[in-house]
């Protein structure tokens, strides 16, 4: 396991949805008692307020960072992209579970090495009728392929926990979804999630610190109390 690992720790993953590095490296520095992984969009990696440096920068801080590049193309354009990002030291990066079977198995085992792939199996925008068949299917097809992390809808955590109970215990889960899209904090994580990423909730608090602590404070004292049974 490299040093960087998104398995070095589990609980808050913090979505740094803000628009300039300044603020971002400001938050991490400031709360970084409270964060356990960081999310960078690609939003904010191509800014000329942010920049694809950021990555390094935040890694600095001793945390394991996790680009949401959202990957869906042909294997060989999102094995270059991949690599792309580990040049700037991303720990792991998202892709698509539905690129297909084979191109997801060639490129999580091309890459195993290199960067750790989180497949996404369903966003969190849609009604849980409209994902849920596929959202299921995603999350089989991934581990069956060899997916060691998958992304699961933590507005969702019936989902989860429906996946924690069918899928190997060291498959790990980052849910999204946490706050202003439906998911309570600490409901992921209760069901088997091992990471909460979790961005405006916390960075539009009017009591950002205190956002911090009561966030940290419930996903940690999940973490020791979780309903599934692997």
């Amino acid at each position: 396991m490299r040093a960087d690992s998104l398995r070095t720790a589990s609980g808050l993953m913090l979505a740094l949805d803000v628009e300039d590095s300044v603020d971002a490296e400001r938050i991490v520095g400031s709360y970084r008692e409270f964060i356990d992984a960081v999310k960078l969009g690609t939003t904010l990696l191509v800014n000329p307020s942010g920049g694809i440096e950021l990555i390094s920068k935040i890694k600095h801080f001793g945390l394991p960072v996790l680009v949401d590049a959202k990957l869906k193309d042909v294997q060989h354009v999102l094995l270059s992209t991949a690599r792309s990002y580990r040049a700037y030291g991303a720990t792991a990066v998202t892709c698509w579970a539905d690129i297909g079977r084979e191109a997801l198995k060639f490129c999580i085992d091309s890459l195993r090495n290199e960067i750790e792939l989180v497949v996404l199996t369903a966003l969190t925008s849609l009604p849980y009728e409209e994902i849920e068949q596929l959202a299921k299917e995603h999350i089989i097809t991934a581990v069956e392929c060899g997916c060691q992390c998958i992304q699961i809808p933590g507005n969702y955590p019936d989902l989860i926990l429906w996946a924690r109970g069918r899928i190997p215990s060291n498959v790990l889960i980052v849910s999204c979804g946490i706050g202003r899209q439906g998911g309570r904090v600490g409901d992921a994580i209760k069901c088997g999630a091992d990471y909460e990423i979790i961005g405006r909730h916390i960075l539009d608090s009017a009591d950002m610190l205190q956002a911090f602590k009561d966030s940290s404070k419930i996903i940690r004292e999940n973490l020791g109390y979780r309903t599934y049974v692997n």
